[in-house]
């Protein structure tokens, strides 16, 4: 097999910006009003903001040789490739939004996922193909291939 170059993914980092642009209009509201309401909830969302956009411009995926790496601030996930025994896309609800994930299985049971939604295409593609070239005994499914081809189904 040929070896795959280290490479480090990131998120993308425009939903914070859609914050700040909320909490900039919710800042510049006209100050006829006797309290400063609107100017403490805008400082209050121009800092969460700041702090979102410093949460995902610190998350990465590490895609090597050996593995598969999420790194958040709080926590690490490494999959190993050997290790892999099934890997699939699951979508999940959460109210009426949904997020795509996918999920690593090894021969215990034990399932690792990530989420793929502000990951971009050509990330997604770069996973795809480590997954297909380094998982060769896995069960991968079929929507994982057609990412590799650069076939994205749900877009």
């Amino acid at each position: 097999m040929f070896p795959i170059e280290t490479t480090i993914l990131r998120q993308r980092t425009w939903p914070a910006f859609l914050v700040l642009a909320m909490g900039l209009i919710i800042f510049f509201i006209p100050k006829d009003q006797k309290q400063n309401v609107p100017l403490y909830i805008g400082i209050g969302i121009v800092a969460f903001s700041a702090l979102l956009y410093f949460l995902l411009s610190k998350t990465q995926v590490i895609v090597d040789d050996e593995g598969i790496t999420h790194k958040t601030i709080i926590k690490t996930r490494q999959v190993a490739w050997n290790s892999v025994t099934k890997t699939y896309l699951k979508s999940e609800h959460h109210g009426k939004s949904r997020t795509l994930y996918l999920y690593f299985e090894n021969s215990v049971g034990k399932k690792s996922k990530i989420s793929t939604n502000l990951l971009s295409r050509k990330s997604l593609r770069t996973i795809a193909e480590a997954i297909t070239m380094k998982c060769k005994t896995a069960d991968i499914e079929q929507r994982i291939y057609d990412m590799a081809e650069g076939q994205f189904p749900w877009y």
